[in-house]
């Protein structure tokens, strides 16, 4: 473990004190293995925050890339939006939508292509990496309106990012990241608690970094640092709460993919988020469950088609 200390504080030029995530910035930044924030993407949340645009300009930017376009009416028109009709255009989408939540959309979906490609050949648990993230989002997505949350789609983005840098401490630290993998299976430690021991931050806080690199919105960039924190230091971030629950929700059917437990529904019950809903948290789950079980796998095969 000191011979892997030293390599890392080797790489950051400084001592044994050397912050650890300027440890992970470093050795990122020294083996190029961040992969550039899409400009489709960047374009289409750009857009959407200029109030003197139009949906006209985000469907025209979009159009641009027809496989992107195909895939996100594919996810419009899953059960993860529940509209009431097919989407069959961009304008469309945009006016059933709305201009945030379409980029949104965009902006997750061109993330979730690009970051995807960048795994070829390399985290063999990919497969299980996606199934999860896009499980995140749909019970994100599904409990939030449970909830009565509004919300312009930011939960899709951060469902699919929040695991993000799990991605960045395999590519850049693989061999510290198979032992959080070995030990975490073996021991049904959380994986985050070993990535903290081991690497002296976790995923969360990479991740966090990594959006602040893309200049994603910073709600999302919050929510996804905070999201392994104690809920009750969370519930202050809405979205952050939002997503370690439905994180959480994700994990009732199998564990993490570091390990540790499989989350019991009654442990759920007693996260703040649910837990202040009193006697209706135990229905809002169930629906959640009950929506989530079917709905995730459908949107998984839909956006990767």
């Amino acid at each position: 473990m000191e011979r892997k200390q030293g390599r890392m504080d080797a790489l950051a030029g400084g001592g044994e004190k050397t912050d650890p995530l300027l440890r992970i910035r470093c050795r990122v930044q020294s083996l190029g293995a961040l992969p550039t924030l899409p400009a489709i993407a960047q374009d289409v949340l750009r857009i959407a925050n200029d109030p003197a645009s139009s949906m006209g300009d985000i469907a025209r930017v979009v159009e641009r890339d027809p496989p992107l376009a195909s895939r996100v009416l594919k996810v419009a028109n899953s059960a993860f939006y529940g509209l009431s009709r097919k989407v069959g255009n961009l304008n469309l989408a945009l006016v059933l939508l709305g201009m945030k939540k379409v980029s949104h959309l965009v902006a997750g979906v061109a993330i979730f292509r690009a970051v995807e490609e960048s795994l070829a050949g390399r985290w063999v648990q990919r497969e299980r990496f996606w199934a999860h993230s896009v499980a995140v989002s749909h019970a994100a997505s599904a409990l939030g309106a449970r909830l009565g949350f509004r919300s312009d789609g930011e939960e899709f983005v951060v469902g699919l990012l929040h695991d993000l840098g799990k991605i960045v401490l395999d590519v850049c630290f693989h061999e510290e990241f198979v032992e959080v993998l070995r030990r975490g299976g073996a021991d049904g430690e959380p994986g985050y608690e070993l990535e903290r021991k081991i690497l002296g931050v976790d995923h969360a806080s990479v991740g966090r970094w990594v959006g602040e690199k893309w200049n994603l919105p910073g709600a999302i960039c919050e929510a996804v640092g905070v999201h392994h924190h104690p809920p009750e230091a969370v519930l202050e971030n809405r979205l952050g709460a939002l997503l370690q629950t439905s994180d959480a929700i994700a994990r009732t059917q199998e564990p993490g993919i570091a390990g540790g437990p499989i989350m019991p529904p009654e442990a759920i019950l007693q996260l703040p988020l649910l837990r202040a809903r009193g006697e209706e948290a135990d229905r809002i789950l169930q629906e959640t469950l009950a929506q989530d079980l079917s709905g995730a796998k459908e949107s998984l095969a839909r956006s990767r088609a």
